[in-house]
Order: C-alpha cells, then sequence, then structure tokens
C-alpha cells in the first residue's frame, strides 16, 4: 500500500515517523513539519485535541470574520435605523418645544391684554359709582328743596298774603320755563332691578324709547338727550321719570300725540301718563285750578279742566266733546 505524502513537505509518510490529521481537511502531515505539541514529543496531547491546518484555519477564520462583519453591517444598519428614529423624535420634540414655546408667549400676551382690561373695567367701575353717587345726591337735594320750598311757601300763605314777585323772581321762572320746555314727565315706568346705575338708566331709555315709538308721529330715540328718575323711593310705587328733549317742538309733538293715542286707543297705554315739565310755580299754579275745580263742581258737575296752550282752565264738558266731534 502506497502512503500519502505530506501536505507540507511532500515527502512520504512512514509508519515509524509520527504524523497528525487535520480534523476538517482530513490530510496527513508530518508531526516535525507541524506546529502542535507532538513535533515536541507530545503525542498523547495530538490524540486528545483536534488540530487543524494551516490552509483550514484560514478558511475557518475567513469564515467567521465574514460572519462578524455581517453581523456588524446588521448592527450599522439597525443603528442607523435607531439614528433615524432618534433624529426624527429630536425634531418632533424640537418643533413640540417651538410651538409650546409659541403659545406660552400668546398665553402670555393674552394674560396682559386681560390684566390691562381688568384696570379700565375698575376704572370704569369707580367712575360710574361716583356719578351715581352724584346722582343721587342731586336727587336728595332737589328732593329736599322743593319739599323745603313747598312748606315756605305753605307756611307764607297761611300767615301774609303772598308777597308780589320780583324782578330777580321772574328773571328766574323766566329761565326755569325755559329749560322745563324741553322736558316730559313720564309717570307709571317701572324701575329697573339692575344694581349699577348706567344699567338703569339704560333700561329706562330703552321703555322711553318705546313709549315714544308708539307715538303717531313717532319720536326717534336721538331725540332724547338726557333722563333721569326723580323723587323718593318707594317699593309700592315708582318714581317718576324726567325726559330732556331736544328742543320744545319735540315736547309739543310728544304731548300732542300721547294725547291723541290715549283717546283712541287708551290699552297702548295703560297705566303710563305722559305731562310736561313744570316749574314750581306753575305747579302750584295747577294745584289751585284743582282746587277750584273741586269747589265749583259741587254746584255744577258738568265741568273739568283742560291745558289750552299748556295751561290748565276750567271749562265746561258740552265744549270739550263738541271740540272733540268737529276733529
Amino acid at each position: 500500500m502506497v502512503r500519502p505524502n505530506c501536505d507540507i513537505c511532500s515527502q512520504p509518510l512512514l509508519r515509524d515517523q509520527p504524523s497528525v490529521s487535520c480534523h476538517i481537511c482530513k490530510n496527513l502531515f508530518h508531526s516535525n513539519c507541524t506546529t502542535t505539541p507532538l513535533a515536541q514529543g507530545c503525542a498523547e496531547a495530538d490524540r486528545q485535541s483536534p488540530w487543524t491546518c494551516t490552509p483550514c484555519k484560514t478558511t475557518s477564520s475567513n469564515d467567521n470574520l465574514i460572519l462578524i462583519l455581517n453581523e456588524l453591517k446588521s448592527i450599522k444598519s439597525q443603528q442607523s435605523k435607531s439614528d433615524e428614529v432618534l433624529v426624527n423624535i429630536s425634531s418632533s420634540i424640537s418643533d413640540l418645544n417651538s410651538k409650546v414655546s409659541q403659545q406660552g408667549k400668546q398665553l402670555s400676551s393674552l394674560g396682559q391684554a386681560i390684566n390691562s382690561l381688568n384696570k379700565q373695567l375698575n376704572v370704569v367701575t369707580n367712575d360710574v359709582k361716583a356719578h351715581g353717587k352724584r346722582f343721587d345726591d342731586l336727587e336728595t337735594r332737589i328732593t329736599a328743596t322743593e319739599k323745603t320750598l313747598s312748606e315756605t311757601v305753605a307756611q307764607s300763605s297761611s300767615v301774609k298774603p303772598p308777597m308780589p314777585p320780583s324782578i330777580n323772581d321772574v328773571v328766574m321762572e323766566i329761565q326755569q320755563r325755559t329749560i322745563c320746555a324741553s322736558n316730559i314727565i313720564i309717570r307709571g315706568l317701572p324701575e329697573s332691578l339692575k344694581p349699577q346705575l348706567p344699567d338703569k338708566i339704560s333700561d329706562d331709555k330703552q321703555l322711553v324709547a318705546n313709549i315714544l315709538g308708539k307715538l303717531n308721529p313717532s319720536v326717534p330715540i336721538a331725540s332724547i338727550v338726557n333722563l333721569f328718575r326723580t323723587g323718593k323711593k318707594s317699593e309700592n310705587k315708582s318714581r317718576i321719570i324726567k325726559v330732556v328733549l331736544s328742543s320744545c317742538d319735540v315736547v309739543d309733538t310728544v304731548v300732542k300725540s300721547y294725547n291723541h293715542l290715549r283717546a283712541t286707543s287708551p290699552d297702548q297705554l295703560t297705566g303710563i301718563s305722559i305731562s310736561r315739565d313744570r316749574t314750581f310755580s306753575d305747579r302750584q299754579s295747577i294745584r289751585e285750578v284743582y282746587q277750584e275745580l273741586r269747589i265749583k263742581q259741587a254746584s255744577d258737575p258738568n265741568i273739568t279742566v283742560r291745558y289750552i296752550n299748556g295751561f290748565p282752565r276750567i271749562v265746561p264738558v258740552t265744549n270739550i266733546i263738541n271740540n272733540t266731534l268737529k276733529k
């Protein structure tokens, strides 16, 4: 039988020469040609542990290296994907932070605007309260003055005949009548339950505008210059409203239209009356006329009071009926 040659030195392998076999390719080699422990006289170690020749070692190492490189490539690919995900997450977080920052600025601006509005509202509220207090004080003073004048006149008339009016009194009366000529008095309108004075005035203005709108011809709300309640407050009775109109001609239109509406459609103004504004002297004269009427009606019931050119006169009822029929 022919012995094989050593794959390293290419010499025949004799029976008495130590040899080793590669556990991968199964080729035989002289022990002296290899680097195994058998070359140093350790044959038992060669038998117990597998040996690999250099070509097989290289091939095995290359395969392992390829596997390692493939694993590294896979790891690198996964790392790249992870990096992309992290970049996207970082970008999203950056955008979110930008939006949150922008919204924070907007909220800050909104908060500043609200604080500014609150300050302005406080200023307006204080002004309204101050004006309301002034109106109340003025109303109280007017009521007290009217009461004092009434008591003074009553006391003066009971003690001695009234003195002829002085020139100053006449001038003041003319001035007061000029002022009153542009005013009307409305009775029977319910008072607003709102706590703030501006809201009460707004409600009263709307009530007055509704009434003036029912007249024929109607009076626009722009004709109302000012209005306010006067008199003592009472739970059972609403105070009168004094309305300042743009001119005495508007007052004439309102009074005439009201009288016509009351005569033709009384249901539209139930419990409501409109009259001209009077000075204290005018009101006193009207009281005297009605006192005279009550005295005369005891003997002549067919008489009444009628306003002619804005002044009260005692006239027979038949005259009123005839004048109405003529109209």
